[in-house]
């Protein structure tokens, strides 16, 4: 893979990111202050700083390690967004409610970072146009395949992070024996199953009876024994697992906004066998 090939992967990776904050995690936030009749309540205001604040965190880090990496001093702004976001999380019986105006502010923010990101970046490939990409041999694009920890779903992480370094150690044929394990763990944190067996059996149930994943095409692949290329872990190349890593990092984190109550989730073990 060219120097300029692994450059374009950092930036997917960070457009990817930036789509989900921008877009997905935003608009599960207006979904949220929807069904609260436009007012932000603890379990709310819980939620902006746990989840929705807590990822921004991540990707700002991540964007700022890059940023680090490749020498380019820039300030990307995400105080607008901290500031906005904590209006909202304490916006609460007022009348006329103002959080309508505040929402708005948040994701012209939002828009405002993912503009900025994209300027330094546009900056650093016209450097490494300049440079010949000499710059690159030094970066190593999978370190930022997978994101950091974070406090919720630890062990999923933790396999995620173990996939992380096969791909480092070039090891393809392992890193899906650390995926898998991986979107078990996170669906059994979500729900609080104390098991799942069989998987394939699982998802099935799952798409039948309305449990909420965020996807179950692409988890029959990883768990049908029919997908043998896939089931028997065979992932040769870089831009295989990296897309393997990126699909159950964003998994797990679209896990993380579905909201379904305890009663749903307990109809569901009476309805399927394969939960417990």
């Amino acid at each position: 893979m060219s120097d300029k090939q692994r450059f374009q992967e950092i930036l997917t990776e960070i457009r990817h990111d930036l789509q989900y904050l921008t877009f997905d995690l935003f608009f599960t936030l207006i979904k949220k202050i929807k069904a609260k009749n436009y007012q932000s309540d603890s379990e709310t205001k819980d939620w902006i700083f746990d989840t929705f604040l807590d990822k921004w965190y991540e990707v700002d880090t991540k964007i700022n390690m890059i940023l680090r990496d490749f020498k380019m001093k820039a300030d990307v702004p995400l105080i607008p967004i901290k500031h906005y976001s904590e209006q909202v999380a304490y916006e609460q019986n007022r009348f006329p409610p103002n959080i309508e105006g505040i929402l708005e502010k948040l994701y012209d923010a939002g828009k405002n970072y993912e503009k900025e990101v994209e300027s330094v970046m546009s900056s650093i490939r016209k450097t490494m146009y300049q440079t010949e990409w000499d710059q690159m041999k030094n970066i190593k694009s999978e370190k930022y395949i997978a994101p950091m920890v974070r406090k919720r779903y630890i062990e999923a992480r933790d396999e995620l992070e173990k996939a992380k370094q096969s791909v480092k150690d070039k090891k393809w044929d392992e890193v899906l024996n650390h995926l898998r394990p991986a979107i078990d763990l996170a669906i059994k944190e979500k729900f609080g199953f104390k098991k799942i067996q069989p998987m394939k059996q699982f998802i099935q149930d799952a798409e039948k009876y309305d449990l909420p994943l965020p996807s179950y095409a692409m988890l029959y692949d990883y768990f049908d024994e029919g997908s043998q290329r896939i089931h028997e872990g065979k992932l040769h190349t870089p831009w295989e697992c990296e897309k393997a890593l990126n699909f159950v990092a964003e998994f797990i984190d679209r896990l993380d906004l579905i909201d379904m109550s305890a009663e749903d989730i307990e109809e569901f073990k009476r309805k399927s066998k394969a939960a417990d």
